[in-house]
């Protein structure tokens, strides 16, 4: 018998990101998901898919996300040859 699979499209803030860019890698955390875009940008969303904040992080395309176990850090790799690890609820 196949498991049945709860799901939930996300709305909100997802099809404007949509509209504008493609979504190129996400990473899951419990409480948030991170997107990475075609454009180099990263978009925090809740887990309807509200947009909290936008990193402007890459000049290309982002390949790959990792969220450290405490959902503090992101770090993201992309086109343009660099890996940032960012601080998502601090600025400094």
């Amino acid at each position: 018998e196949e498991p049945i699979l709860k799901y939930q499209r996300l709305d909100e803030s997802v099809p404007e990101i949509l509209q504008k860019d493609s979504i190129c890698c996400f990473a899951a955390h419990e409480k948030f998901l991170v997107v990475g875009t075609k454009s180099g940008a990263i978009h925090i969303l809740d887990l309807n898919g509200n947009e909290s904040v936008k990193l402007n992080t890459h000049a290309g395309p982002i390949n790959f996300l990792s969220l450290d176990p405490s959902g503090d850090f992101v770090a993201s790799c992309a086109n343009d040859g660099q890996v940032i690890v960012t601080n998502l609820f601090s600025r400094n």
